[in-house]
């Protein structure tokens, strides 16, 4: 968490918040965020993979989607692909409903 720390950034970016992997950095500046592998081709709907967490096939290519839940005033993971996803060390698979996203 230290390398992606707010204050290690030498300019400052406008994004809604930011998501940071072992060496990658990504901040969201639109709603909502696919996380996925990519491909070749877009996904069925044509909605882009930002988050490309390739070449993992455990990876689906629309694995998850977060968002911002104006009713709760949260973020939310909602996991699209069929292996789960882990948050904090604890799998989430479908069906199931949206994880809450803490910071950190």
């Amino acid at each position: 968490m230290e390398d992606f720390a707010n204050s290690s950034n030498s300019a400052p970016v406008r994004a809604y918040a930011k998501l940071s992997g072992n060496g990658w950095t990504f901040y969201i500046q639109f709603l909502p965020i696919i996380i996925g592998r990519s491909s070749s081709e877009a996904a069925d709907d044509g909605e882009p993979v930002h988050v490309d967490l390739r070449p993992l096939k455990v990876v689906s290519r629309r694995h998850g989607k977060i968002g911002f839940n104006s009713d709760t005033m949260r973020w939310e993971l909602h996991i699209i692909g069929r292996n789960g996803i882990k948050v904090n060390g604890q799998l989430h698979q479908p069906p199931c409903q949206p994880v809450h996203l803490e910071n950190g």
